[in-house]
C-alpha cells in the first residue's frame, strides 16, 4: 500500500500547447488524472486517490521537478514529478509518491 512505502512509477501523460507556439506546458489536469489513474492501479484500487491537485505553468522540458498533493485513505500524499523526456505532445514522467511528511 502506498502509505507504508514511496513508489517509482513511469506513465505518459499529454501536456497542452501554451500561448507561445513553440512552449508545451503540463496540462495540471492530465497530471492529475495520470496519477489517479496510475496510482490507483498500483494500489488494487483500494486507495481511492481523489482531490489531486498539480500546479499551473510547468513547462514540458526533461529535468523539470513539480508536486501533486491528492488525499487517499488515511490521509494526505504528495506526488513528486520529474520529467525524464518529452517526445510531440507525450511527456514521460517519474513519479514518487508517498504520504505527506515522509
Amino acid at each position: 500500500m502506498i502509505a507504508s512505502r514511496c513508489i517509482v512509477l513511469g506513465l505518459a501523460a499529454v501536456v497542452g500547447l501554451s500561448a507561445c507556439s513553440t512552449t508545451y506546458m503540463v496540462r495540471p489536469e492530465d497530471a492529475a488524472q495520470a496519477i489517479v489513474d496510475i496510482i490507483s492501479e498500483q494500489n488494487d484500487y483500494e486507495l481511492d486517490v481523489a482531490d489531486v491537485h498539480c500546479p499551473d505553468n510547468i513547462e514540458a522540458e526533461v529535468g523539470v521537478e513539480f508536486d501533486c498533493q491528492f488525499t487517499g485513505r488515511g490521509g494526505d500524499y504528495v506526488a513528486h514529478m520529474r520529467i525524464q523526456k518529452v517526445e510531440g505532445d507525450q511527456v514521460l514522467f517519474e513519479i514518487n509518491a508517498g504520504p505527506v511528511g515522509r
